[in-house]
């Protein structure tokens, strides 16, 4: 089964609007949104094995601030510090690193101490046969 994810990247201002979309296909896919609660440190959420080699496509977003741990929260292989609805999103060819650099093998940690739960979304599109 074929899998695709858009990412759609838009600009308006000053009477000018742009925009561009990524469409990225693949075999794979991990996908998965929870709630976490407020004054939570290292919520343990069981995450799919994400092989970062494999990765076309990745959305991740929270509507509170939070922090992302992989795979361990007291040493983890990679930290993102979400802001409040603003996606982190990486496709393969991006111009840029993408910050998930080592494989989720076993879970994500998420702390937040925001003052309000957070809906924490994942979504990934994976090519398992490059």
């Amino acid at each position: 089964m074929a899998y695709s994810g858009t990412i759609t990247i838009a600009y308006d201002g000053g009477g000018t609007a742009k925009s561009d979309t990524i469409t990225k296909s693949a075999s794979g896919r991990v996908s998965w949104e929870e709630d976490v609660a407020t004054a939570t440190t290292d919520g343990q959420i069981n995450c799919p094995t994400v092989d970062v080699s494999e990765l076309e496509l990745v959305y991740i977003k929270s509507t509170q601030d939070v922090t992302l741990e992989t795979n361990d929260g007291t040493t983890p292989d990679d930290t993102l510090t979400l802001k409040a609805n603003q996606p982190y999103v990486w496709w393969s060819n991006a111009p840029f690193v993408n910050k998930l650099t080592t494989d989720i093998t076993t879970n994500v940690f998420i702390t937040n101490a925001s003052g309000a739960t957070a809906t924490v979304t994942f979504e990934a599109i994976l090519d398992a046969t490059p």
